[in-house]
């Protein structure tokens, strides 16, 4: 009996620029933050694919494998835009429909749906749906299996416009993949498991809690061992809600921002973003790390980095006490002959939750925090974008979609 329904729209910013741009369709273009060889591909086409081109590949070196890629800039607002048409048509078919991210739904299955081929069936209807109503080039790939995990695995098996169900005896495909198909295992992880003699996806499925437990260092191997079996109780997104350890945003600057000015501009606005988080994450920090990358105006491979790391007494998440400290630190950069800022990053760490936020010996912030709540709210319900006056001026980082839930 299957249960999820994983959908995971290819190339999905790529994908809205051909449905949106007749001249781009069929051809090898990549979504890129900026116009600027020095940053990379935040989605490609599968035409650019086939040259090696994908997410994070410079825009340099896609241009190198390439001749003929198309860069287009990120327009996120349209990808949100046609992110809340696919939640539109699911609506239509789900009662209930788990945001992942921007591009990736989970859907509860009825009743009725939970056989392998009226759920195939299902599925195929959706994506008939979509490309209706959203475009043809809107292409979608399904997996459908007893949980989240394992429909999200089946999803990654056939790209573009694919569809996989994983079954009753699903295990006999998921020991077809290599560790690092499977999400949440990259290099670094698969690693550690080899150094516990677990070097298959057959081997990882043998292995007992205890011991992916030791392999993970934490109770996270614990959840694998479950999720692989399809455990709806212990899924894949459903510990996201857990303490975050850091809550940080970087952005590659635009030449017109590459100054003193344009960096502090910012900064400003990538703190006022993760504070933004922070509260939605019901988290408040003591601790703001600060950093700007520059390069050589003429030797493009010299790069510097220059950071700044504080910790205060006070724990907050409002605006009007972070944002005039950032603006400070940031006038503490150096300046070098022929260096430019290129890059600028803020993370905050040490957070604690709200719920155990404790009054500060000299203020009470609690009226600041419960304002910028406020604030948060009508941003969220009106789509405006309420900002402190005194603080910012007119130059801002633009909107951003960060790889997770759609702000």
């Amino acid at each position: 009996m299957v249960k999820i329904l994983f959908i995971d729209m290819n190339s999905f910013f790529a994908s809205v620029e051909q449905q949106e741009r007749p001249e781009c369709r069929d051809k090898p273009i990549l979504v890129a933050p900026l116009l600027t060889d020095s940053t990379c591909a935040i989605s490609a086409s599968y035409e650019a694919r086939a040259f090696g081109i994908k997410t994070g590949t410079s825009v340099r070196d896609a241009k190198t494998l390439c001749p003929e890629v198309i860069v287009i800039p990120a327009d996120p607002k349209k990808y949100v835009l046609y992110h809340k048409k696919i939640i539109e048509v699911l609506d239509h078919y789900f009662s209930t429909v788990h945001v992942l991210s921007v591009d990736e739904m989970a859907c509860v299955l009825g009743h009725r749906h939970q056989t392998k081929d009226t759920a195939s069936a299902l599925a195929l209807k959706i994506k008939a749906h979509i490309k209706e109503y959203l475009g043809f080039y809107l292409r979608s790939s399904i997996g459908i299996g007893p949980n989240i995990f394992l429909s999200k695995v089946a999803s990654d098996i056939e790209k573009p416009d694919g569809l996989t169900v994983f079954g009753s005896s699903y295990w006999f495909t998921l020991f077809k993949l290599k560790l690092t198909d499977l999400p949440g295992i990259a290099s670094r992880t698969e690693a550690r498991l080899n150094s516990c003699n677990i070097y298959t996806v057959e081997d990882l499925w043998r292995a007992r809690p205890h011991e992916l437990r030791a392999a993970w260092g934490s109770v996270v191997g614990e959840r694998w061992y479950y999720m692989l079996r399809g455990s709806l109780e212990v899924d894949y997104g459903m510990h996201t809600s857990d303490i975050k350890k850091s809550v940080g945003h970087s952005h590659v600057l635009a030449p017109n921002l590459r100054n003193k000015e344009g960096v502090e501009e910012v900064l400003l606005k990538l703190t006022s973003k993760a504070l933004k988080r922070l509260r939605s994450y019901n988290q408040e920090a003591s601790r703001l790390y600060l950093s700007i990358t520059y390069r050589h105006t003429k030797d493009l491979s010299k790069k510097y980095k220059w950071r700044i790391d504080k910790k205060q007494n006070v724990v907050t998440n409002d605006d009007l006490f972070w944002l005039p400290l950032v603006s400070g630190w940031s006038k503490e950069a150096p300046e070098r002959s022929w260096f430019v800022p290129i890059k600028a990053a803020i993370c905050f760490s040490e957070l604690t939750s709200s719920s155990k936020h404790q009054i500060g010996l000299f203020q009470d912030r609690r009226k600041y925090i419960d304002l910028f709540h406020k604030i948060d709210k009508i941003n969220q319900a009106y789509g405006t974008k309420v900002e402190i006056a005194s603080v910012f001026k007119n130059t801002q980082a633009p909107f951003r979609i960060s790889f997770g839930k759609p702000g």
